[in-house]
């Protein structure tokens, strides 16, 4: 289910759903059930909604040439596999080289919190006199 969307100031009628939806009302703007009613009562665009409009206008006209805005042939709003898609990322279509690198990112970043905790918490200089220590041993 879609809602439209006008502007007054040269935009166009436009019809939004899902998360676009959500940021057009988010911005102020008001929209409605059918294309009329909405060009009926045109919302007002001040200057710091302009930009935002902008987009939300050029990804529906994008939207209309690949016939995947609402109700289009390539609409994937309502189905869960997307959904699922969009969630997990390729998560299970990688190979092993690429699980490979990000289990090395996953450790890198482990080593590097740990010596940031180390040296908040003052670790880091008990580890050094055992290191000295050791070394003379």
């Amino acid at each position: 289910m879609a809602t439209w969307f006008a502007f007054q100031g040269g935009y166009g009628t436009i019809e939004l759903a899902g998360a676009q939806e959500k940021q057009a009302v988010i911005l102020g703007f008001h929209g409605y059930a059918t294309k009329a009613e909405a060009e009926a009562k045109r919302n007002s665009v001040n200057i710091f909604q302009a930009g935002p409009l902008n987009l939300l206008e050029a990804d529906y006209k994008t939207a209309l040439k690949t016939d995947s805005q609402p109700g289009g042939k390539n609409s994937n709003l309502l189905d869960p596999k997307s959904i699922f898609n969009v969630a997990t990322g390729d998560a299970f279509n990688i190979n092993a080289t690429q699980w490979f690198i990000r289990i090395g990112e996953v450790a890198l970043g482990i080593v590097l919190i740990a010596i940031g905790l180390a040296k908040l918490t003052g670790v880091q200089n008990k580890i050094s006199q055992v290191a000295k220590v050791a070394t003379r041993v």
